[in-house]
């Protein structure tokens, strides 16, 4: 999922984790290691299926815009795009 303010993957990540959602992680400007959380999202495009094992990898990834070129997500299975309207 996308979006487009880091605070708005917080709140979603932190909230989706409270309601025991696992694998699941937000990828901000902020953050340490985008390519390895890419990576554990979508293990297959990466060359990474076989390191990466089901434990480890990443069922929901919420991003702002830092995610939106240069990341391979094609194997992903569903991609949610979100729009905040003010």
């Amino acid at each position: 999922m996308f979006t487009q303010f880091a605070d708005t993957v917080r709140y979603l990540t932190d909230n989706l984790q409270a309601r025991n959602v696992t694998h699941v992680a937000g990828v901000t400007g902020q953050s340490k290691d985008p390519t390895e959380l890419v990576g554990r999202f979508s293990p297959a495009s990466h060359g990474k299926r076989d390191r990466i094992s089901q434990a480890n990898e990443l069922r929901v990834l919420i991003a702002t815009d830092v995610l939106s070129e240069g990341h391979n997500l094609q194997d992903c299975a569903i991609m949610a795009l979100q729009y905040l309207l003010c």
